[in-house]
């Protein structure tokens, strides 16, 4: 037991586990080797292994892409069948309800997506918003709030063709002048 153990942690540089699901990256093709030494642990435990295609995997909802640098790219994962509809921004539900819709998918974006996929994703959020009836100024609020909430260090952009100002205090008679 114990050499299974010590083989084991030679072939897999990373492991991550969410309940019942496992992520790992296994060292060359040891992938089968693996899965033969794992399988004996319990009998009533049944493992199955799903390998990358074109350097992408998906794990909960996440896909999982090998960069050219040999990092991991992250974005979120859409199955084919997903019809992108979700409450119309026109029905008879509360306002909170369809703030929610919105701050939902973009708190998702903004979690999953690594640098590189997050502004893409939330395009994507707004057009699909967009097409469930919800006006653009509320997408765009709620989107700058989430990211306000959720990275509140970070330094926001200016838009290029917003207009410099500056903010005096007020003192007065001088302020007019």
């Amino acid at each position: 037991f114990k050499k299974i153990i010590c083989a084991l942690k030679q072939a897999i540089v990373l492991l991550v586990r969410y309940v019942d699901d496992t992520f790992s990256l296994i060292k060359g093709r040891k992938v089968k080797e693996v899965l033969n030494q794992i399988k004996f642990f319990h009998p009533k435990i049944k493992f199955t292994v799903e390998i990358e295609k074109d350097g992408s995997l998906t794990f909960l909802d996440v896909d999982t892409k090998r960069n050219d640098d040999n990092t991991l790219g992250h974005s979120v994962h859409r199955k084919a069948t997903t019809t992108n509809r979700y409450l119309n921004y026109l029905s008879y539900h509360h306002m909170s309800h369809k703030v929610s819709v919105v701050d939902a998918l973009t708190y998702r974006a903004l979690k999953i997506c690594d640098a590189e996929t997050v502004n893409p994703d939330l395009n994507f959020i707004t057009n699909i918003l967009k097409t469930n009836g919800y006006p653009s100024s509320l997408i765009e609020r709620r989107i700058s709030t989430m990211k306000q909430q959720l990275f509140p260090n970070a330094i926001q952009i200016k838009k290029q063709d917003q207009k410099q100002r500056v903010i005096l205090h007020y003192l007065g008679q001088i302020n007019s002048r």
